[in-house]
């Protein structure tokens, strides 16, 4: 566990990254999440700053209509 706790962060990450524009279909998300075999996927419009990022819990939450709990939302921040 020592070691672990030592390695570099860039031994452990994903190297590439997958995103998707802010004005593409919500479908084309799921798509490439399922695709990936991955629960989140960043947005950011062509090479510009990140301006987000979409978990399948967000999908979840917009397919059922809920409303995103007031704990999630006061801690989330936006991002740039």
């Amino acid at each position: 566990m020592t070691a672990l706790m030592a390695m570099p962060i860039s031994d452990v990450m994903t190297p590439s990254i997958l995103c998707v524009d802010p004005d593409a279909p919500v479908l084309e998300a799921i798509r490439k999440m399922q695709q990936h075999s991955i629960h989140r996927i960043f947005v950011r419009r062509g090479n510009g700053p990140l301006m987000g990022v979409l978990t399948t819990m967000d999908v979840l939450r917009w397919v059922g209509g809920v409303p995103e709990p007031e704990f999630e939302r006061a801690g989330k921040k936006k991002i740039g």
